[in-house]
């Protein structure tokens, strides 16, 4: 891991397993035997609390982040109790606090932190996006011509089927996705926001220094499949920026957040989009484009047909990226989405 990572990451450390990189809490390094006890009395979960057992001599604590803790309690304590019985150790869960206790012979030990390990990623696997890394779109120009688009498919003349209110993205969530995150609490959250703020500014000095950067909004297309069952109406995104730099900007800042593990690894190669209309079938609103397609359910598609006939030229014109934003999942009643951090472009010349 790079210096300027590490410094940014502070307070976790990255592992990597089988091609994937994860975050995890490096809140304290390993102690044995005569040190000296912590200064405040421990919260342990309850059901992490067994007598203790001379034999097992060695201590140590394991980076754990707190909010994964649920996952190794289990319901009702079922997979603690399961991991202490398989490793032959004492797993103390302290509330508060981004580490597990674990008590055992050294070859114990390692075979639970192994055990732990190998939870906490497949809870992480398993887990939905809760955030993403985007261009946030603000244009007077763009608003009031989509604004006209949106009028025509809300017209009595305009009939495409699945197409509703719902599946039509508002304008104040409109953005360019560079990819979708899992944080895992508010201290992953700050983690994410400070490495953005560290790490991306360096990188965006170094790409834009002072030529800014401008894109175009034109030419519709749909994501995948047939236009008769599109799940994903969105418009391409040209760079007019001098150089022409936005794509290696995007796989600078793509790559940089992957590395450090807080960016998900997508399956499809990188498709840079603005989403204009999307169908989510059953799956719960929070859910962001990039997983939606996958949904299989009959109503979650519309077609797409006419509009690719009648607009797929559309010029919604130039714009100006000023900011990249690590976002929450799920828009707010006035349709816009809550930013955690940003860092501004121009300040970071």
């Amino acid at each position: 891991m790079s210096k300027l990572v590490a410094k940014s990451l502070q307070g976790f450390n990255v592992v990597t397993v089988q091609g994937r990189h994860y975050r995890v809490a490096a809140a304290s390094m390993d102690y044995q035997g005569d040190r000296a006890p912590a200064s405040k009395p421990e919260k342990r979960h309850p059901e992490s609390q067994v007598e203790d057992d001379t034999e097992l001599h060695t201590w140590v604590e394991h980076p754990v982040s707190r909010s994964m803790h649920g996952y190794i309690i289990g319901k009702g304590g079922s997979t603690l109790k399961r991991l202490k019985h398989e490793t032959g150790t004492r797993i103390d869960v302290v509330k508060g606090e981004d580490f597990v206790k674990i008590k055992g012979t050294d070859e114990n030990i390692e075979q639970a932190r192994q055990a732990i390990d190998a939870l906490v990623k497949e809870s992480i696997d398993k887990a939905q996006a809760t955030h993403f890394l985007a261009f946030p779109i603000q244009s007077p120009l763009v608003s009031r011509r989509l604004e006209e688009f949106y009028k025509i498919l809300g017209s009595p003349s305009f009939k495409e089927d699945g197409i509703t209110p719902e599946s039509i993205a508002p304008i104040p969530s409109l953005h360019i996705t560079l990819g979708v995150m899992k944080l895992m609490g508010q201290s992953e959250i700050e983690a994410a926001v400070r490495f953005l703020k560290e790490s991306a500014a360096e990188t965006i000095n170094q790409l834009i220094g002072e030529r800014g950067l401008t894109v175009r909004l034109k030419k519709l297309d749909i994501m995948q499949g047939e236009p008769a069952k599109a799940r994903v109406l969105y418009i391409h995104i040209q760079d007019e920026s001098e150089n022409k730099i936005l794509n290696e900007l995007c796989a600078s800042l793509r790559n940089q957040m992957m590395e450090a593990g807080l960016l998900e690894k997508e399956k499809r190669p990188y498709k840079m989009h603005m989403t204009l209309i999307k169908k989510t079938g059953t799956k719960p609103k929070h859910h962001h484009e990039e997983e939606e397609e996958a949904q299989s359910d009959s109503h979650g598609w519309f077609d797409a047909r006419g509009l690719l006939k009648e607009f797929r030229g559309m010029d919604l014109g130039t714009v100006t990226l000023d900011s990249v934003h690590i976002m929450k999942m799920g828009q707010n009643k006035l349709g816009q989405y809550k930013s955690e951090g940003a860092v501004m472009l121009d300040s970071a010349l």
